[in-house]
């Protein structure tokens, strides 16, 4: 289950992308809808890399440490990679 949780985007992009060639690829198969599949994986792809968390900009846990430690105010925000 925590893998399904981890990839849930992945794989429902996938199976959206496969659902929509098996149509596509019944009812023919032509300009319009082969522009339509690359645009929809184009906008799979560029919302994964948008949206998909990444490393910190701190740095570290040394660094963090230091940084609200050093008497000045610090936005602390904490996000759960899964």
């Amino acid at each position: 289950m925590q893998f399904v949780n981890q990839y849930s985007f992945t794989i429902l992009a996938g199976l959206i992308l496969i659902l929509f060639t098996v149509v596509s690829f019944r009812r023919g198969v032509g300009q319009r809808p082969m522009t339509a599949l690359v645009a929809l994986a184009l906008g799979f792809l560029l919302a994964y890399g948008f949206f998909n968390p990444g490393e910190g900009s701190i740095g570290g846990v040394q660094r963090a440490r230091t940084a609200i430690g050093s008497g000045t105010p610090v936005l602390l925000e904490l996000q759960s990679p899964y």
